[in-house]
């Protein structure tokens, strides 16, 4: 069982990398997917370690502590992207009031423009 969860973490960061590479997830987002990974990966390598968490955190068993520190682990990063969404949310909202503000100028400039071309042509 240890070796499966620990090719399933080769794919899992492989699949990590390759998303990178390609730039479809900047460095800065995959962080928390590494430490997740890492974290998953000192448990496979080490189950020794899982059980001596559970035992210090005074869990009954060992799978009650792992579940616990991956709900922790899902929690934090749906923080981060929460986070990061309400950053982009702020961020489109400024640029869609900038955009109305220049399209308002452009419009304006272009009444400006015709009224002096019929004033010249007249």
């Amino acid at each position: 069982m240890q070796l499966y969860i620990i090719l399933g973490l080769g794919v899992y960061f492989f699949f990590l990398i390759m998303q990178l590479r390609k730039n479809n997830l900047e460095l800065k987002y995959s962080l928390l997917w590494m430490f997740t990974g890492l974290v998953m990966l000192v448990f496979a390598v080490f189950p020794g370690l899982l059980v001596l968490v559970s035992d210090i955190l005074q869990f009954r068993a060992a799978s009650n502590a792992l579940f616990v520190i991956l709900i922790g682990l899902g929690m934090l990063i749906m923080m981060a992207l929460t986070a990061i969404i309400s950053r982009h949310k702020q961020r489109i909202k400024v640029l869609t009031q900038t955009a109305a503000l220049l399209d308002k100028r452009v419009r304006e400039a272009e009444k400006h423009i015709k009224l002096l071309t019929t004033i010249d042509g007249e």
